[in-house]
């Protein structure tokens, strides 16, 4: 049945239904119902329903519903709805809803939906959905959505979906869209458009970049409305404002192109292929 008030097991603390209160467990705490208190087990907590409040387990924290509170998990905190409040474990932060506050994982963060708050992950930080606030990744941080805020991310880290197995190709920071500062030791991938600063090691690519783009190497954009700098900037459609680097080509330039070869596609036959500087102006 239901238990509230204080609960201490040698081995375990198992709860037919739902538990109030707080419940110590040399190995674990078990509710078959909703949770709300703190529980401290030394390998797990688990909880068929949802929990509210301190979660503390020695491997892992096991939410079968919505989580809010702390949770602390040696190795995965797992919750299988939306999540709020921190999460700090040593392996994964896994949710399969929504997940806002602040998570800190030592290899991976994952969301089935979206991420939002502050999160560190040591490898991979990912949300199918969308991810907004403030990312930092020893690795990757991917999103099928939108990143929103500051994203901050190191070496490439391979694609996660707890659907499909991992996916070897290896990515730095990908998304659908990108806003506000995007920073990568590698690499930046964004379908549609970079709105903002974004800095890459290696190379960017994107739709549309608006704002200013530094890449280490490679930069390619069907339109550019801004500044960038790269090694080479290649440009599909439309380069407006300025581009730096020693190859800048655009098919139509409204802008001004530094470089040691600048080609513009739209400029009379004599000034389509210039050293040092190329200049179009509407």
């Amino acid at each position: 049945g239901n238990c509230s008030g204080i609960t201490a097991g040698g081995l375990a603390n198992v709860s037919g239904g739902d538990c109030q209160g707080i419940s110590i467990g040399g190995l674990a705490n078990v509710s078959d119902g909703n949770c709300s208190g703190i529980t401290l087990g030394g390998l797990a907590n688990v909880s068929d329903g949802n929990f509210q409040g301190i979660s503390i387990g020695g491997l892992a924290n096991v939410i079968d519903g919505n989580c809010s509170g702390i949770t602390l998990g040696g190795l995965a905190n797992v919750s299988d709805g939306d999540f709020q409040g921190i999460s700090i474990r040593g392996l994964a932060n896994v949710s399969d809803g929504n997940c806002s506050g602040i998570t800190l994982g030592g290899i991976v963060n994952h969301s089935s939906k979206s991420l939002s708050g502050i999160s560190f992950s040591g490898f991979l930080t990912n949300a199918k959905e969308s991810i907004s606030g403030i990312s930092l990744s020893g690795g990757s941080i991917q999103s099928e959505g939108d990143i929103c805020g500051i994203s901050i991310g190191i070496i490439a880290g391979g694609s996660f979906d707890l659907e499909d197995e991992i996916d070897i190709k290896l990515y730095g920071i990908k998304a659908a869209n990108a806003k506000w500062l995007t920073i990568h030791g590698i690499s930046i991938d964004i379908e549609n458009q970079i709105k903002g600063c974004a800095i890459s090691g290696i190379y960017t690519t994107s739709k549309e970049i608006k704002g200013i783009n530094v890449s280490g190497i490679y930069t390619r954009t069907q339109n550019l409305y801004g500044i960038s700098t790269s090694s080479v900037n290649y440009y599909d459609n439309l380069q407006v404002g300025l581009s730096v680097g020693i190859f800048n080509y655009a098919e139509k330039l409204s802008g001004v192109q530094i470089g040691l070869l600048n080609i513009a596609k739209n400029n009379p036959g004599w000034a389509r292929y210039l050293p040092i500087l190329n200049v179009h102006i509407d």
